[in-house]
């Protein structure tokens, strides 16, 4: 119980070390730095903010039968995303890591508490995870895409809000799509359509203040992310692929599971399943079909167990069994195993489902 208690603070003084000791594996706050901060600067000088070319060169050096580093960060959101990191680069990279990293812990305890956990205990399991330390430590957006999640639960009967959380969190992180299967199979179609045409706009803007620089080129530049980083992420397509399937099969393989998952969501409401089992499925779905899948992503995990566990439960302790991972590109297993813990969460979701209270349930 002290070890829960005193948790969140033991993490922020490891982030802090890491920040400035450089004991995080990687440069301090490595994605903010290299995907963001260096975008912001980039923007600000009047040039792109993407790097095509040397993308395409690690391809050919790994065509080649090459093997560069897989741990590189480049920008590779969506434009709207990195015009949010024009205020940042306004900073030097210190204060603005310094800054970016008190917004991201704060979203990532923010996120537990719009979900009503007051259990300070749930708190402590959630600093203890691995995948939430590791995407602080990285500077990622994991933590606002939890937050934006826990927000789209809490006002899911509000369709502005939930539509507009919904979009922000698919422009932040593609692989978030099935999030607009969930608000279909819980009937609220204006919800969706606020999303995507939330999404499309904001893209529309987004591109236009870039003077479009990068618009048509982006499809390519995500194929050759999936390409470079495919055997160094923790997902279905990265675990066949390590098994020695064909990229491009093991890629059909985790996005028929994933469409998979967002039937067995709709086929849930048609046997009584509760909202929250809907949302889980859903989310596994968006970690079925997405071909990079970082350690963590699996951080979401925490936003269908506070809805279903608004107290400690054992099932609070299980995205902290992830700690520490292995090299995936070395270790298959460990891929597996992080694959298996999300289903772990996605069943218990399923049996808590069976309880789940009445203002949880699908709406009528």
């Amino acid at each position: 119980m002290l070890l829960l208690g005193i948790a969140p603070a033991a993490a922020c003084l490891f982030i802090g070390i890491g920040l400035f000791t450089h004991t995080l594996g990687h440069a301090p706050l490595f994605d903010f730095h290299g995907g963001d901060w260096f975008a912001a600067k980039r923007i600000l000088a009047g040039r792109t903010p993407y790097e095509l070319d040397y993308l395409r060169h690690r391809a050919d050096l790994i065509a080649a039968g090459g093997h560069p580093n897989p741990n590189i960060a480049v920008p590779a959101y969506p434009a709207p995303a990195l015009l949010l990191m024009v205020p940042f680069g306004l900073l030097s990279y210190t204060a603005a890591a310094m800054v970016f990293l008190v917004l991201a812990t704060a979203a990532a305890a923010g996120s537990l508490w719009v979900l009503d956990v007051r259990d300070w205990r749930c708190y402590g399991a959630l600093f203890l995870s691995y995948p939430v330390l590791h995407g602080l430590a990285l500077g990622a957006l994991t933590s606002t895409l939890m937050l934006l999640t826990a927000l789209a639960w809490r006002y899911r009967d509000r369709a502005a809000v939930v539509g507009s959380c919904v979009a922000a969190a698919i422009v932040l992180k593609l692989f978030l799509w099935p999030l607009l299967a969930w608000l279909l199979i819980t009937r609220r179609t204006r919800a969706a359509v606020i999303a995507v045409g939330g999404s499309a706009v904001a893209c529309l803007a987004g591109w236009a203040v870039l003077g479009f620089t990068g618009l048509a080129s982006y499809p390519e530049m995500l194929s050759l992310l999936s390409r470079t980083q495919e055997r160094a992420t923790y997902s279905v397509a990265s675990l066949l692929a390590a098994l020695g399937a064909a990229s491009a099969t093991a890629q059909a393989v985790g996005v028929a599971l994933g469409v998979a998952l967002i039937a067995a969501a709709w086929q849930s409401t048609r046997r009584g399943g509760g909202e929250p089992l809907v949302l889980a499925l859903c989310l596994a779905a968006s970690f079925a079909a997405s071909p990079i899948l970082w350690s963590h992503y699996y951080a979401l995990l925490y936003v269908p167990i506070a809805i279903a566990a608004p107290r400690l439960r054992v099932i609070w302790l299980a995205p902290a069994l992830l700690w520490p991972p292995a090299d995936p590109a070395s270790a298959t297993w460990q891929i597996a195993f992080y694959l298996v813990a999300a289903a772990a969460v996605t069943i218990w979701v399923m049996v808590a489902a069976r309880r789940t209270p009445a203002d949880r349930a699908l709406p009528a």
